[in-house]
């Protein structure tokens, strides 16, 4: 889940832009210990589908910790992996196909602001098929998880990679800045699962975008709509 959301935040930050500096790199960063970025479950008690001590680790391309300020930061190019994290299935999902992923997309800039909210944009540059997705298309091994109740929590790193996990070639200065995600596992109008971004869901997380690394990503703007983005 934690993985299907940073994509597309990728995606929806394709649209706008605001360079980093990487002079800004400041404090202690042992793995582990600094360059995670925790995960709040925020269904109050309503999920069928239940995060707790979720963590996810932060690695630059060479695979060293990566953080700014003393707390994790996702670098372009980097890695990323599961530190820590359980998920319970308190109720098992029927027709999971149907499930799909709604985000609420923010970024700490005047200009830019919140790009999706629980799976509607709200931007014009944006359709709402970044801002929800269908769920199994994404994640097949999460949705047969969920067809059937757990006997208490299962930890989560079991079905993950050990290594770092290569988050690719994505050269866009556009992504770098202070962003906060969450995402919502949503059946109709039934809340499955919801998690976010630190205490509440409510914390900004950074992303430090190298300019001119790796290939290209290209995305199809809406009918009449030929933004240039001088005004950033």
């Amino acid at each position: 889940m934690v993985r299907l959301a940073f994509l597309s935040l990728v995606v929806l930050a394709c649209v706008y832009c605001k360079k980093t500096n990487n002079d800004e790199h400041d404090g202690e960063c042992v793995d582990g210990v600094n360059n995670v970025i925790k995960i709040e479950d925020i269904s109050k008690g309503k999920g069928k589908l239940v995060f707790s001590d979720v963590e996810v680790a932060t690695y630059d391309e060479h695979k060293n910790p990566s953080c700014v300020d003393g707390k994790g930061e996702f670098r372009l190019p980097g890695h990323f992996k599961l530190h820590k994290g359980f998920v319970e299935v308190k109720e098992a999902i029927t027709e999971p196909p149907t499930l799909e992923l709604a985000l609420t997309v923010e970024k700490n800039s005047f200009l830019v602001g919140k790009v999706c909210q629980d799976g509607k944009s709200q931007n014009s540059f944006v359709p709402d098929a970044l801002c929800k997705m269908n769920l199994c298309a994404l994640a097949t091994s999460l949705c047969d998880l969920m067809k059937r109740q757990t006997n208490g929590k299962l930890d989560m790193t079991v079905f993950t990679q050990k290594d770092p996990i290569d988050i690719g070639a994505l050269p866009i200065p556009q992504l770098g800045g202070d962003w906060k995600v969450k995402a919502s596992i949503i059946q109709g109008k039934t809340l499955i699962a919801s998690a976010g971004i630190g205490k509440g869901g409510k914390d900004f997380f950074t992303v430090y975008s190298a300019e001119g690394s790796g290939g290209e990503i290209k995305y199809s703007p809406l009918p009449g709509v030929n933004p240039d983005h001088s005004e950033l």
